[in-house]
This record gives structure tokens, C-alpha cells and sequence, in this order.
């Protein structure tokens, strides 16, 4: 008969080629039928070849998909636009409780039930502030925990992946590990807290999304970011397509009117950020209760969501890129000393610096803890300290403070005051020299640095303070510490406002005590 195929090898060439044509519906989003016996072996032979999914495991379905996933009825403004765009680089952007998380986690959550075997990772500076903000809403969104929920966790407390039934994965972990982030090639990203991130930071990670080898038609590295100054490199960058959030882009603060309301009234009483018409739920009554009370620049970032700067800033020379660096282990050799501020309604504070020989300053520990007994955090630096041997440890003036520390057995040596001249000095140490570094730097990890050996009972960052929107560490400082106006309302460039100080204070008594 010839030399013609064999009837058995001929069918199942068809059945692979009907597959195929069925999986590009699929990928389209235009299925309507279940997926059929020859896709399903396809797929299964494809993801077990990736090592997506274990010989023992079933494909999953697309028809068992829970319908929430992909329900869009509650998302709207900005989340929606996010939702339904496949541009590469994504920026969603507002100010607080705009729903940026929540819009983030849903369009992650459907593409890794809609694309099996696509394999996505969330990333935040460091994974303490992950697991602790954008893993929880992500948890909340997917469902996970729940009875019915085939999402599985792996880590208990501290995940590090979520495997959904259709080989689909969500890897999780901290920019401060970034072997974990940059493994392998991704189908996509998700930056939480994007403007934490350095450009080369975040370029280093779409380099690991470029499609080679992906599951997806497309790839993705999707930010949520809360404004900062109008010189971060997000808003210069052409290739980030940059989403406005609005408050009343999030369903739990805001309802809107039905279409045929054209006008306010006493069924639908407000105006939203937008300018629509609906009525704030109770929850955005008291969101927008708090977030109106900010002023200055807070107010603007950060119930606005405007990218501006602070006017009067005092130290108008920092850089986030320049003055905070990656962490690295201190050597045994080089200085070190402690700097306390005391406090309690406003945050106690210390810093762990060590000097190199060339003569730079690196803050690489830090405690920035509000309603904490002088007592509870002399403990709390004791264990911190460990072994490391100290030049010094530099102390607010208060007597009665620092014979807590002394009776706890840490001895120390009051600060040199003088505010004027300590603001001068640590400018000189902020100016970068001629190899394009500064002579003081603070560790980007400095108060996760601490937390492996924290027993306080609220762990870092403090929730007093992130729940009031105030800066939770040294570095978040800069940009909100201000000179005090003179009677012309111009900056008064030799008295600061007393606020927002209480690292920075530290720091100047570390470079008045080491210059």
C-alpha cells in the first residue's frame, strides 16, 4: 500500500492538531465547551516535562475554576484597567487604602487559574513586610484557608509558595533574598511597595520575565506603589504605563450611584475622588476620616496620591539610590558604636553602626519602636548585640533613662546636641565623593536585620505607626523632616520641626560623635 502514515499515528496526529487549536481558544479566553480528553493529555505531558506538575497529579479543568476568580463585577477605576492590561510593565499608583493590594492580588489570583502551570512570584523589599502586608490580602483574595479552597500553602506561617490544582504557581519572598526572586524565568512579577525598589533592582527583575520559556501568551511585571518625590525613577521611566488609584476605586470604601443618578441626593449623598456620584460605606467614612486629617506632604502622597516633594526638606540632598545600601555582613574588625534617642509615645530608637577603614559610616541594626519601657528595650538591645564589642554607645540626655540602661548594664556617654551644626555635619558625610558613593549609608534591611532576635511582643515595622501613616524607620525620615517657617511663611534654614526626627536625631549624634 505504499508508504503512507499509519491509521494510528495519523489519528493521533489530528487529535494533537484539534488539541492544539482547542488550547489557543483556551489561551484566548474564548472556551465555552470543557476541555477535551486529547487537551487534557497534552497539557499534562507539557507541565510534567516542565516539571510543573508531579506524575501523579490530574489537569486540573478550566470548568472547575472557582467562579470568583474572575469575577470583576466589584472591581472598577484603576483595578479594572490593571485587570484587562497586558502591557509588560505596570504601575498601579494612589495613596492609602486606594484597593492597589487587593487589585493586584485579584489579576495574579485569575491569571494562575486561567494559564495552568504559569508560575508568578510577589516580591516586596524584604519577605517580613511581605508576609505581613501583601501576603495577607493575597491569602484574603484567593480564598486560601478556607474549606473549599484547592489553593495549597507551602511553609505554614512562613509561605513560600502557593500551588494551585492546575500546576499554576505563586512563589513568595523578599527582594532581601533575591536568589529566591531571580531562580528562574517567571511568566510574571508583582512588585508590592514598588517604590521601595532601586531602578537596577527592578531591572534586574524584568530581566527574569522576558518570556523565555513561559506558560502565558504574554508576561507582566505588575508594581502597586504609594507616591514619593516627583524625581523617583517610576515616574521617568517611558516603558512604565503608570495607573492612577482612587479612593473610590475601592469597593469597601465607596458605592456608586446606578447610572440613571445624575445628581446627589439624599439616597446618594457624595461626590467621590472621581467625581461620580455614590455614598461612602461606613469604613470610608472613618478611612476618609483619618486620611483627611494629614497635612503637607503626607497629605498630598498620600490621600491625593500626588508625587510631590516636601518643601523646606532639610536634608535636600538624599538619595534613596546613594544613602541606603544592600546589607552585608559587618566584620569583626571594624568600630562600632550604639546611638539611643529615647522615647515612648514618640518612638525609642537605636542604631548599630559600624565604621570601615576607609572611615564610612553604615547604620546596618536598627530599633524604631514606640510604647517600649526603657527597661524592655535595654533587653531588647542586649540580645540584638550578641557578641559585637562597642566604642561607644551615645545617649539622649535623660538622666533617668540612662540609669535604666546603666543598671541593665549598658553603659553610655551623653550626645553632643548642638542641632545646626550636627544638621551641617551629617550633610558633609551625605555628599558623594568622587568613587560615587556617600560617607553614610543605612542598610535597606536595618530593621528586619534586628527582627531574628526580637522578642518584644509587637514585632518591627511598628503597627502604632504604620497604621497612623507616619514613617517606621530612620530612612522614611528624610523626606518628611522640614525646616520651620518664619513669619513670611519661607523655611527658616536654622530651626527644623520638631517631628519626624527621632532617627535622624540618632544619626546626628553618631556623625558629631565619630567627626
Amino acid at each position: 500500500m505504499g508508504g503512507g502514515v499509519p491509521l494510528p499515528e495519523l489519528k493521533e496526529r489530528q487529535e494533537r492538531k484539534k488539541a492544539e487549536r482547542e488550547l489557543q481558544s483556551v489561551m484566548a479566553g474564548k472556551a465555552t465547551k470543557p476541555m477535551s480528553p486529547a487537551l487534557r493529555k497534552m497539557i499534562e505531558e507539557e507541565l510534567q516535562r516542565k516539571g510543573a506538575l508531579p506524575p501523579d497529579v490530574k489537569p486540573w479543568d478550566p470548568k472547575d475554576n472557582p467562579r470568583d476568580a474572575f469575577d470583576i463585577s466589584n472591581i472598577r477605576g484603576a483595578g479594572r484597567e490593571l485587570f484587562h492590561s497586558r502591557d509588560f510593565e505596570l504601575c498601579l499608583s494612589g495613596g492609602f487604602e486606594t484597593g492597589k493590594t487587593w487589585s493586584s492580588c485579584k489579576k495574579i489570583n485569575a491569571l494562575l487559574w486561567k494559564y495552568p502551570g504559569a508560575q508568578w512570584v510577589m516580591t516586596r523589599k524584604t519577605y517580613s513586610s511581605l508576609i505581613a502586608t501583601a501576603v495577607q490580602t493575597y491569602e484574603r483574595v484567593a480564598g486560601v484557608g478556607k474549606p473549599d479552597c484547592k489553593i495549597k500553602a507551602y511553609g505554614g506561617n512562613k509561605p513560600e509558595w502557593y500551588d494551585y490544582p492546575n500546576g499554576s504557581r505563586l512563589w513568595v519572598a523578599g527582594f532581601d533574598n533575591p536568589q529566591k526572586v531571580l531562580s528562574g524565568e517567571r511568566d510574571g512579577f508583582y512588585i508590592n511597595q514598588g517604590e521601595e525598589f532601586t531602578l537596577e533592582e527592578y531591572e534586574t527583575i524584568t530581566g527574569r520575565a522576558t518570556g523565555r520559556g513561559s506558560i502565558m501568551p504574554y508576561t507582566q511585571v505588575v508594581l502597586d506603589v504609594n507616591p514619593g518625590p516627583p524625581s523617583h525613577w517610576i515616574l521617568s521611566r517611558p516603558s512604565l504605563k503608570l495607573i492612577k488609584a482612587y479612593l473610590d476605586d475601592n469597593p469597601t470604601l465607596f458605592e456608586p450611584a446606578p447610572e440613571h443618578v445624575t445628581a446627589v441626593c439624599e439616597e446618594w449623598p457624595d461626590i467621590g475622588d472621581r467625581g461620580g456620584i455614590g455614598r461612602w460605606t461606613e469604613q470610608g467614612k472613618r478611612s476618609i476620616g483619618i486620611l483627611d486629617k494629614m497635612t503637607g506632604i503626607r497629605y498630598q502622597r498620600y490621600r491625593k496620591g500626588n508625587w510631590v516633594a516636601a518643601e523646606g526638606v532639610v536634608y535636600e540632598n538624599f538619595d534613596r539610590e546613594k544613602h541606603t545600601c544592600e546589607p552585608f555582613p559587618i566584620p569583626e574588625s571594624w568600630t562600632k558604636i550604639r546611638v539611643i534617642d529615647f522615647g515612648y509615645t514618640n518612638p525609642f530608637v537605636c542604631l548599630w553602626a559600624a565604621i570601615d577603614p576607609d572611615g564610612r559610616i553604615y547604620v546596618y541594626r536598627e530599633i524604631y519602636m514606640t510604647q517600649m519601657l526603657v527597661s524592655e528595650a535595654a533587653r531588647q538591645i542586649i540580645d540584638l548585640s550578641g557578641e559585637e564589642k562597642f566604642d561607644a554607645t551615645i545617649c539622649d540626655h535623660d538622666a533617668e533613662d540612662r540609669a535604666t540602661l546603666a543598671a541593665m548594664g549598658i553603659k553610655s556617654i551623653p550626645a553632643w546636641k548642638k542641632v545646626k551644626p550636627g544638621i551641617d555635619a551629617v550633610e558633609r558625610r551625605m555628599k558623594i565623593a568622587g568613587d560615587d558613593r556617600a560617607r553614610i549609608s543605612i542598610f535597606r534591611n536595618s530593621i528586619d536585620s534586628a527582627v531574628h532576635r526580637w522578642t518584644f511582643p509587637r514585632t518591627m515595622p511598628d503597627p502604632h505607626l504604620t497604621e497612623k501613616k507616619v514613617p517606621y524607620c530612620t530612612a522614611q525620615e528624610f523626606e518628611f523632616y522640614v525646616w520651620a517657617k518664619d513669619v513670611s511663611g519661607k523655611p527658616n534654614k536654622e530651626e527644623p520641626v520638631k517631628e519626624f526626627d527621632h532617627g535622624l536625631d540618632c544619626l546626628r549624634y553618631l556623625v558629631c560623635y565619630v567627626d
